[in-house]
């Protein structure tokens, strides 16, 4: 605060390129799988998300599949909770 620095953020305009990017796929126009790198399930959401972030080389953009989810995990017996670290 002493400083006086103003910290500004925005967010991207999803909803209003989104139809359109859509639309370009729907039809052919546009070919989203060279801008993605890799595909990861939502269990391995965490680890992909690392990647990224520490720009390994060939992580350039991730999808994450929903639809085909990863079989479920036993309870764990510490936690009983699937995925709970043990921290």
């Amino acid at each position: 605060m002493r400083k006086n620095l103003t910290l500004r953020m925005g967010a991207c305009h999803h909803r209003r390129y989104l139809p359109r990017l859509v639309d370009r796929v729907a039809s052919g126009a546009l070919d989203p799988p060279p801008v993605l790198t890799h595909w990861a399930v939502t269990d391995d959401a965490v680890a992909a998300y690392g990647n990224l972030d520490r720009r390994e080389p060939g992580w350039t953009k991730v999808a994450l599949d929903i639809a085909d989810p990863a079989p479920p995990r036993a309870p764990d017996p510490l936690w009983g909770v699937p995925g709970m670290p043990e921290d």
